[in-house]
């Protein structure tokens, strides 16, 4: 579902705000929001696959792999 997953981080403080992605072909723009229906998506998609859907060279943030923890709990 999701394709070339990548990270949107605030430019002068260098946080984790977000996910670019391709969702059924579409470009999204998808919030760090645990209310944000994508967003919980994204996490459902990365317990499943895991890193498989990034786009090469991406690696998971900390405050996104907190949620993903804490979705599999």
């Amino acid at each position: 579902m999701f394709e070339n997953i990548s990270m949107n981080y605030h430019y002068s403080e260098n946080t984790f705000i977000g996910v670019s992605c391709y969702k059924n072909g579409l470009p999204y723009l998808i919030p760090n929001d645990l209310g944000n229906t994508d967003y919980q998506e994204i996490l459902d998609e990365i317990i499943a696959n895991g890193t498989t859907n990034f786009k090469t060279g991406e690696t998971i943030p900390t405050a996104l792999q907190q949620d993903v923890d804490n979705k599999k709990a």
